[in-house]
């Protein structure tokens, strides 16, 4: 296997791994509200969950908004 396509392999390895692990959490939270809560569980409010979380964290970074001491 070239440098190249190991690479390749290894960065979507990640972002595969990055968007399994969100998404994971979200059903997790998700589940435990719709238990603690007793409504029923949709896979369509996690969709858009997990939409949502994904918009905050591309435009959201954590050291955007960060204060500067000078």
């Amino acid at each position: 296997m070239s440098n190249t396509l190991g690479t390749l392999s290894r960065v979507i390895g990640l972002f595969v791994l990055l968007v399994g692990g969100w998404l994971w959490v979200v059903t997790a939270l998700y589940t435990l509200v719709t238990m603690i809560v007793g409504t029923n569980f949709e896979w369509s409010h996690v969709g858009l969950l997990f939409g949502t979380v994904v918009l905050v964290r591309m435009v959201y970074p954590r050291n955007v908004f960060k204060w500067k001491v000078v």
